[in-house]
């Protein structure tokens, strides 16, 4: 096997390491400082958090990483395309946060817990700056390389210029 992919996938384990013994250690401190009942609350609106800000998003993150990718020399695209995908992300996750919102007795009552329904609404308004971080920070990141790539193209632009000098039109 290759070395960087072993190095790679090495990485990868250790993070699932982490972030499992964190959940794991997370929901043991949960269950014995606050008790059951809490923890209970906790696992079923942390579960419903994960689905709903999934939709909250409602995947124009990893459009836009997309179609930016597709339109990076052209501005106006660029801007069209941004703009846009952030009013969709802020409709989509500001309708998921207000229906939850309004939607926060049915949850208590689907769970048969008072506790899940007090502690959901505070938790849901996180579902809009949780959408609005996701959309963002794929955005950054596509910046990051793309500024980073243009950076590296002109070094590489001129060291291989001599070559294709010798290699494509010899002497």
């Amino acid at each position: 096997m290759d070395k960087k992919f072993r190095k790679d996938v090495s990485w990868n384990v250790v993070s699932f390491l982490v972030v499992g013994v964190s959940g794991i250690l997370l929901n043991v401190l949960i269950g014995r400082y606050y008790g059951a009942s809490l923890l209970g609350a906790f696992n079923i609106n942390f579960a419903v958090y994960i689905f709903l800000s999934q939709l909250a998003v409602f995947g124009i993150h990893l459009s836009v990483l997309k179609y930016v990718s597709h339109h990076e020399h052209n501005d106006p695209d660029l801007e069209l395309i941004v703009s846009s995908a952030l009013y969709l992300v802020i409709t989509t996750s500001l309708t998921v946060t207000t229906l939850s919102n309004f939607l926060t007795p049915l949850l208590g009552n689907i769970f048969n817990s008072e506790l899940v329904q007090k502690t959901w609404v505070p938790l849901s308004i996180g579902l809009f700056f949780f959408a609005l971080n996701k959309f963002l920070i794929q955005f950054i990141i596509f910046l990051i390389i793309f500024l980073f790539l243009n950076f590296i193209e002109v070094p590489i632009g001129i060291f291989c210029l001599p070559f294709t000098r010798i290699f494509y039109f010899p002497i």
